[in-house]
């Protein structure tokens, strides 16, 4: 069994205390602040279960991604507990949501409890999804989805195909005629020039807000466009 477990949380104070109690059973923490963080290493490690505080963690967004990333039991804790939230947390693809006990033993028991109901699925590492993190982008092919930190930003089927073609080779630079022959259906176009322009011009805009050359997609002068490593 896994002798750690990874922590979303947003307060230090919160995370000290639960992390102690957890330490008193042989069973260490891995914290991080944000969805974003907690996906990627929940993609690349495995954990005993995976504690979100709601109450200082925006979760609802992107727990589909985590949830596809990981077999890890994902724990939602909050201190308002509702019919509908704990609804809506399952559907998004939570294990467990409940309010949390102010005696940590309370919790401990509940997740002990529901790790042994799924072990042989916990057990199972999950295929790497087709998820891109790079350069604060978080970008899904499969749920076609994108975040910039945690906010999501809403792409055309062109748009989203393009950033992801740049993406999926960041640190190659790509000619116009090659993003144009992966994103667009229309291969007798005249000129690709403009569509993959406006294209670019476009994703700058909408996930940085300027539409001009920068850290996002570089322009390189005369042949293409590069998405950084």
């Amino acid at each position: 069994m896994c002798m750690k477990y990874l922590a979303i949380e947003g307060d230090d104070l919160i995370h000290e205390t639960e992390s102690s109690f957890w330490l008193s059973k042989g069973i260490s923490s891995v914290k991080v602040s944000s969805m974003s963080e907690g996906i990627e290493i929940a993609a690349t490690d495995q954990f005993l279960f995976i504690g979100i505080n709601s109450d200082n963690i925006n979760y609802k967004p992107k727990l589909p991604f985590l949830r596809d990333a990981t077999n890890d039991l994902i724990f939602i804790a909050t201190s308002h507990y509702t019919k509908e939230e704990h609804a809506e947390a399952h559907s998004l693809g939570a294990d467990l949501f409940g309010e949390v006990f102010e005696n940590p033993q309370g919790n401990y028991e509940a997740i002990m409890t529901k790790i042994s109901q799924i072990n042989g699925r916990c057990s199972q590492r999950k295929p790497t999804p087709e998820m891109i993190y790079s350069n604060n982008i978080h970008i899904s092919r499969t749920r076609r989805q994108i975040f910039y930190g945690e906010n999501k930003i809403e792409l055309t089927k062109i748009d989203f195909d393009v950033l992801y073609y740049l993406m999926e080779n960041r640190g190659r630079v790509l000619s116009l005629d090659q993003i144009y022959n992966y994103a667009w259906d229309d291969r007798d176009n005249e000129s690709v020039i403009n569509p993959v322009k406006c294209a670019i011009k476009r994703l700058r805009k909408k996930i940085t807000g300027c539409d001009y050359d920068n850290d996002i997609i570089e322009n390189i002068r005369g042949v293409g466009y590069r998405f950084p490593l």
